[in-house]
């Protein structure tokens, strides 16, 4: 039987086409939460024998394809059981997505024990680190590539997007070097982050869910500001993939 998860973030849809008779995984991909995407979804996505669908999305997508009877489970739920897929043992996730920042603690068994989230600022989320690579003129790899390169990351105080974005624009025209004000960047996503933990002890590497797990050398800068994390290859598909899989139980 072919199941498909479908995890329709804010920024991004993500599709899991998961065959139970071998308990692998098909097909994957990935398109822009567009309008246009959208209204060609039927049309993009692979034939299946069942549905299931997550994601900040996933009520308004179920209104689109309610003929084929989908399940429509919580994204803590499908980041659970994918990461428990493609890391089994891993015990703490972090899932920095377009809209909100969760943080998930699993048992022994991958059952979830905790989880936190921001959802009230988009400060400390994938969009944040989006639109500040925009003011600097970067693509968002570029943008990482550079705050590797600092060697005194510049401070930014504020924890608004808004007066963030000011503060960014002021470090700009006081000449502060590129490579120090995108390292700064991601300090104070990171410092966020770090509260967001709380003071949960975490005696492993965290792993990381998301559109920011797909950018080379991002658990470098991670690390550089004291949260150790780990990526796998599927990281970004772990919403999607537990849709799927929570048709298989």
């Amino acid at each position: 039987m072919k199941i498909l998860g479908l995890d329709i973030g804010s920024r991004s849809i993500k599709w899991v086409l998961y065959e139970t008779s071998f308990s692998c995984i098909l097909e994957k991909g990935i398109l822009d939460s567009t309008p246009h995407s959208l209204e060609r979804i039927e049309e993009i996505i692979p034939s299946f024998d069942k549905i299931g669908l997550t994601g900040y999305g996933r009520h308004n997508l179920n209104n689109v394809l309610r003929t084929k009877s989908p399940k429509i489970v919580s994204e803590i739920t499908c980041h659970a059981k994918g990461a428990k897929f493609i890391e089994p043992g891993h015990h703490y996730l972090l899932d920095i997505g377009g809209q909100d920042t969760k943080f998930i603690t699993l048992d022994a068994s991958g059952k979830i024990i905790d989880f936190k989230l921001n959802d009230r600022c988009s400060a400390g989320t994938g969009r944040y680190i989006e639109n500040m690579a925009k003011i600097l003129d970067l693509e968002i790899q570029d943008f990482i590539n550079m705050a590797i390169k600092s060697e005194k990351p510049s401070n930014i105080n504020s924890m608004c997007t808004v007066f963030a974005e000011s503060e960014i624009i002021s470090l700009i025209h006081s000449r502060e070097r590129i490579e120090d004000i995108s390292a700064g960047i991601i300090k104070s996503l990171i410092f966020r982050t770090k509260a967001l933990i709380g003071t949960n002890k975490i005696d492993e590497k965290i792993l990381l869910l998301g559109g920011l797990s797909e950018l080379e050398n991002i658990e470098i800068l991670f690390e550089r500001f004291d949260l150790e994390v780990k990526k796998n290859e599927l990281s970004r598909y772990t919403g999607a993939l537990g849709a799927a899989l929570v048709l298989v139980d």
